[in-house]
């Protein structure tokens, strides 16, 4: 599953053609979710997603880094690393928590 990322204008295209190879290679499959996970609700849109499309998952998640010199980091550019590193995986990990209890190998909360 991918997450749409609607801050970076970019995103839409790259998570088409990442969702497309996937399908095409016929070796897995993989949605895309529009929710950013910058928020509590749209981390539990994405495990919600998960969930209903193959009840189970995986939590992998990754972030981002941009490169600037440190006299020209601003409070933007912070924000934005704080919301793809921290704020994401935080809330994705949040919602796929309540889900672990389910399965046979985790232990019970």
């Amino acid at each position: 599953m991918l997450n749409l990322v609607a801050a970076l204008d970019w995103a839409g295209v790259i998570v088409a053609s990442v969702v497309n190879d996937i399908k095409s290679v016929g070796q897995g499959d993989t949605i895309a979710v529009e929710p950013d996970a910058f928020s509590v609700e749209g981390g539990k849109s994405l495990v919600d997603a998960a969930v209903v499309k193959w009840g189970r998952f995986l939590v992998l998640t990754a972030g981002i880094m941009g490169i600037k010199p440190i006299l020209d980091v601003d409070g933007a550019f912070f924000d934005q690393h704080m919301q793809f590193n921290v704020k994401a995986p935080l809330f994705i990990v949040k919602h796929a928590f309540q889900h672990l209890g389910r399965t046979s190998l985790s232990p019970s909360l």
